[in-house]
C-alpha cells in the first residue's frame, strides 16, 4: 500500500450538509472513489437525516452521532453561525472517540475536509497516533457564510493559524490558494506541507453530448442559441448581473437558462425578471436531477459563472462545465486562469454582457476552445482526487 510497507488504517472524515448541497456531492463522489482505489478508506460521517443515509448507504460509511441544532435555530430570531462551530466540536469529540475505540492501536491517516474538526485532530494526532491531511475550502476568516460576531473573529484565527501550523499536510485545490497563505507568513515553501489536491468532478454523470439532440429531448428550440448557469444556490453568485445582461441582449435569439438555486430565491427572480420585463428571454428551473443537468448542458452553447463567493477556489460546477465541454464564460481571476489557461472567457467588471455578445457569433477559435476544455477537464476528476490522496497519505506514514 506505501513504499514503506508500513500498515495503517486510512480515514476520510467529512461533514456533509442535511440535504443535498455541493457539500454532499463532493463528499460522496470522493468517498466512492476512495472506496474503489487501492486506500479501503473508511468513510466517517455524521448521521444526519434519512436523505443523507440513502445517499450513501452503497458506500457503508461509520456514522457518528453528534448534536443537531437544526431544530434549535428555528427557534432563534437570529441564527448564529457560532452554534455550527460548537456542533462540529461535539462532532469532532464523538469522532475521536470512536476511533479510539475501534482502532486504538493501528497507525492512522486522516483526510478531513471539514475545518472544526480538522482543528480538534490536529490537538490530538499523537494521542490518536495519526497523521491529518487538512482540506481547506479557502481561508475559514474569508468565508462569507462564517459566525460574524465580533468577539468570536479572534478564536477563528487563532483556530486557522494553529492549524496550518500542527496539521501534517494541508491540501489545496489551487496554487492560488497555496501561494497567498505562504505571502501571508502561514507556512512557508520550505514546509512542503501544501498538496496540490484536484477537485473533481464525477466523469460518468457529465459528458460532452450532442447540442441539437439535447434540445429535443429538452423541447427546445433548435434556433435559439442558450446560455446556462447552473448552482445548488444563488447566493453570492451575482445572478443579478446575469438579469441585466437579459434586459441589455439585443438578440431573440438568446435565451438563458438558470438551473438550481431555493424555492424562496427562484420565487424572487421569477417576480424580478418580471419587473424587469425579461421573462420572456429567461426560465428559472430551481433543482433538478443531475441526469436533466446534464442534458441542460449539452443543449446549452455557453455556460457561464458570473461571480464566486470566494476568490481562491473554483466552485463545483466549473469542473461539471469543462466536463460537458462547452464554452466557459467566467470572471478574471487567476482561479479561473490557473485551470482553463487561454481556454476560458473571461470577463472584468462591466464586460460580462459583451462577452455574451462576442461569444455567441461563429468562430472557429470557440469550436477549438471547447475541445481543449474537456480535455482538460480529464484531469479534474474525483478518481484523480482518490489518487492524489492515496499518494498524500503513502508519503506521511
Amino acid at each position: 500500500m506505501t513504499n514503506k510497507h508500513v500498515k495503517y488504517n486510512f480515514f476520510y472524515i467529512a461533514n456533509p450538509s442535511r440535504d443535498v448541497r455541493a457539500n454532499v456531492i463532493q463528499t460522496l463522489a470522493c468517498a466512492k472513489a476512495l472506496n474503489s482505489s487501492s486506500l479501503e478508506a473508511v468513510i466517517i460521517i455524521p448521521k444526519r437525516s434519512e436523505i443523507i443515509e440513502s445517499l450513501f448507504k452503497d458506500i457503508n460509511p461509520t456514522y457518528v452521532t453528534g448534536i443537531n441544532f437544526a431544530n434549535f435555530f428555528a427557534l432563534l430570531k437570529k441564527r448564529s453561525r457560532i452554534w455550527n462551530y460548537l456542533e462540529s466540536t461535539i462532532l469532532s469529540f464523538a469522532i475521536g472517540f470512536t476511533l479510539l475505540k475501534k482502532y486504538k492501536r493501528s497507525s492512522k491517516v486522516f483526510y478531513c475536509r471539514e475545518f472544526t474538526v480538522s482543528f480538534w485532530l490536529s490537538m490530538f494526532q499523537r494521542i490518536l497516533n495519526a497523521k491529518l491531511i487538512s482540506e481547506f475550502h479557502g481561508l475559514e476568516t474569508e468565508i462569507p457564510t462564517k459566525a460574524t460576531e465580533t468577539w468570536f473573529q479572534p478564536i477563528i484565527r487563532f483556530s486557522e493559524k494553529y492549524l496550518f501550523k500542527h496539521t501534517s499536510a494541508i491540501a489545496s485545490f489551487t496554487n492560488t490558494f497555496s501561494k497567498k497563505i505562504e505571502k501571508m507568513g502561514y507556512l512557508k515553501k520550505t514546509d512542503k506541507k501544501i498538496k496540490i489536491v484536484p477537485l473533481g468532478v464525477d466523469e460518468t454523470l457529465f459528458l460532452p453530448e450532442n447540442r441539437n439532440k439535447c434540445k429535443k429531448e429538452l423541447h427546445l428550440d433548435l434556433k435559439k442559441t442558450y446560455i446556462t448557469y447552473a448552482g445548488l444556490t444563488l447566493s453570492y453568485r451575482n445572478i443579478e448581473k446575469v438579469l441585466n445582461t437579459v434586459k441589455n441582449t439585443t438578440s431573440k435569439k438568446v435565451f438563458f437558462l438558470i438551473l438550481g438555486g431555493t424555492p424562496d430565491e427562484v420565487e424572487n427572480l421569477i417576480k424580478l425578471s418580471k419587473e424587469m420585463k425579461i421573462e420572456d428571454s429567461i426560465r428559472f428551473f430551481g433543482k433538478l436531477d443531475h441526469s436533466l443537468v446534464s442534458k441542460y448542458y449539452g443543449a446549452s452553447d455557453v455556460l457561464i459563472i458570473p461571480g464566486t463567493w470566494h476568490n481562491d477556489f473554483p466552485p463545483l460546477k466549473l469542473f461539471e462545465y469543462m466536463s460537458a465541454g462547452r464554452k466557459i464564460i467566467c470572471p478574471n481571476l487567476p482561479v479561473f486562469k490557473e485551470i482553463l489557461g487561454t481556454n476560458g472567457i473571461y470577463f472584468s467588471g462591466n464586460d460580462f454582457a459583451d462577452k455574451i455578445e462576442n461569444v455567441i457569433k461563429k468562430n472557429k477559435k470557440y469550436e477549438v476552445m471547447e475541445k481543449n476544455i474537456y480535455s482538460i477537464s480529464k484531469n479534474y476528476t474525483f478518481t484523480k482526487k482518490a489518487e492524489v490522496i492515496s499518494m498524500i497519505a503513502s508519503e506521511l506514514v
